[in-house]
């Protein structure tokens, strides 16, 4: 089947009442204390599609640390990609979630200026983080990149840092690689890594609340890649990369009251191949990137004492 991407899907309807698009409450959820788990598109397909007993887990361990889900709009163009809507699995994930009490953002990444305006009166400023952002998450081949090549003035604001005084830059630069958007190009996961970024830069903002939830080594790589390359100034507060089985992990550990067969089912789902993790077990001097694993043997791995450490 043709991929194509629509920013609005055809059965919007059916999801509109259970997330949260208002930009005053947005507002209020991002300034506030809870977490922000920001869902990268693989990771929502998969929790999408787990056993409503395993979903149940997730839904209990977010309700007890404070968290709200976000998914940006490229993500949502993604999940409709194959037929223009919303899989039934991806409105009963969103059902489940605001029956339990959780509320889920809808974030349009266009709106981030809007959002730090409210904080920083200076175009400049909110504006300067998106260009540090930008910069550091470009690669010689991406979406980003070619969108840049063809539009002279959002690379002379974006990439040289000239007229950063205008107020329709996000527009602009979010409107136009969303445009170009093509199967396999990961722009979900990079513009996930500017959302962070850039939010992470909010006064109040501690370490820890920004979090993205992922299952791509190479889109948490970049997403590291663009924290650590950032000068210290332009940093922000530390943001958290979670891979599923670094979140089962978590769960486990916060006596949720998960059993082998729960963590080999999450683990397992979409998936017959070991599972590789990177981490270290009780034998590692240094973080190990290549810990492959059956389900079985990683779910008691997780369940030993100081069995294994799963970093991603």
């Amino acid at each position: 089947m043709t991929t194509q991407y629509t920013e609005i899907p055809h059965n919007w309807n059916e999801v509109r009442n259970l997330v949260e698009t208002d930009f005053r409450r947005i507002v209020s959820i991002i300034t506030g204390s809870g977490k922000l788990f920001f869902y990268d598109t693989c990771s929502f397909i998969k929790h999408a599609n787990l056993h409503d007993d395993e979903v149940g887990f997730f839904v209990d361990y977010y309700k007890k640390q404070d968290v709200h889900i976000v998914v940006t709009r490229c993500v949502i163009m993604e999940l409709a990609s194959l037929s223009g809507n919303l899989n039934k699995e991806y409105v009963r994930f969103f059902g489940r979630l605001k029956s339990a009490g959780l509320e889920t953002i809808v974030l349009n990444e266009e709106n981030l200026f809007d959002i730090l305006s409210v904080c920083f009166s200076n175009n400049k400023t909110v504006n300067s983080y998106l260009s540090w952002s930008v910069r550091m998450m470009q690669n010689p081949v991406s979406t980003i990149t070619e969108t840049l090549k063809r539009d002279d003035l959002l690379y002379d604001e974006l990439i040289s840092g000239a007229k950063l005084d205008a107020s329709d830059i996000y527009r602009r630069f979010f409107a136009s690689v969303r445009g170009r958007k093509e199967a396999s190009d990961n722009l979900g996961e990079e513009l996930i890594g500017i959302c962070t970024h850039v939010l992470s830069h909010l006064p109040g903002v501690k370490d820890g609340k920004l979090c993205v939830v992922t299952e791509d080594k190479e889109a948490a790589a970049k997403i590291g890649s663009l924290i650590n390359r950032t000068n210290k100034q332009y940093r922000g507060a530390r943001i958290v990369i979670y891979s599923t089985p670094k979140l089962t992990q978590c769960m486990y550990h916060d006596h949720m009251e998960l059993s082998e067969q729960n963590i080999v089912r999450i683990l397992s789902h979409g998936s017959n191949a070991n599972i590789t993790v990177i981490g270290t077990t009780i034998y590692d001097l240094a973080v190990n990137d290549k810990i492959s694993m059956t389900c079985e043997e990683l779910a008691r791995k997780i369940m030993e004492p100081n069995g294994i450490n799963i970093v991603f």
